[in-house]
């Protein structure tokens, strides 16, 4: 399922998302959709059987697609204020419960604008995207790259087995690792993005 697309158009529509990882263990995933009191969980049919989803409205995308294909697909009146909520994101937990922090539009674009200027990214980019949609940087990975018209390139789970987060910069054929861990470029060179690239995140072997 394109997760990311969907992010935008929860925005877009004016909502907020919660993002749940289908592989966390599910009695967090329940946990997670009672606490925020979760109206709608869009999912795919594969992972239907896998949770409970309590008492909101499930949206199977991929058997329910020629349906919603055949929806207006004009543009949304609605424009998001900034202190709008833009999604929630639960903690580890690892102190107790998972605590679901609300995150605001103006949070997130002041964290974008940020990052554009440091440590930069233009429309000559590649980034690599590879976190969990849980967890908080994913933010960043997904709408930095396509706010500044740099190309988004989604990792696979398999592909980023070791965990980082990358950006292609046209400079020389050379490679700049922010964390100093040769275990980006690894993980650079899983994604086929060449030499030229800095790494940024951390390394899960």
């Amino acid at each position: 399922m394109k997760w990311w697309l969907h992010c935008w158009e929860f925005l877009k529509a004016g909502g907020a998302y919660v993002p749940m990882d289908p592989t966390f263990p599910p009695e967090r995933l329940r946990y997670v959709i009672e606490d925020a009191k979760v109206q709608v969980v869009v999912t795919q049919s594969a992972l239907t059987n896998a949770w409970s989803f309590g008492h909101a409205h499930v949206v199977q995308v991929d058997k329910e697609w020629n349906k919603i294909d055949r929806e207006e697909g004009s543009r949304l009146p609605h424009v998001p204020k900034p202190d709008d909520l833009a999604y929630v994101i639960y903690t580890s937990g690892s102190t107790g419960r998972p605590k679901g922090v609300e995150i605001q539009h103006q949070a997130v674009v002041n964290l974008l604008l940020a990052a554009r200027a440091n440590p930069g990214l233009d429309e000559t980019d590649i980034f690599a995207a590879v976190t969990t949609l849980s967890f908080d940087i994913a933010g960043l990975e997904l709408y930095l790259p396509l706010c500044v018209g740099a190309t988004l390139a989604v990792v696979s789970r398999d592909t980023g087995a070791v965990r980082c987060t990358a950006v292609v910069v046209p400079e020389e054929d050379q490679s700049h690792c922010d964390a100093g861990d040769t275990g980006h470029l690894e993980a650079v060179d899983r994604c086929g993005m060449g030499r030229r690239s800095r790494a940024q995140g951390d390394v899960r072997r």
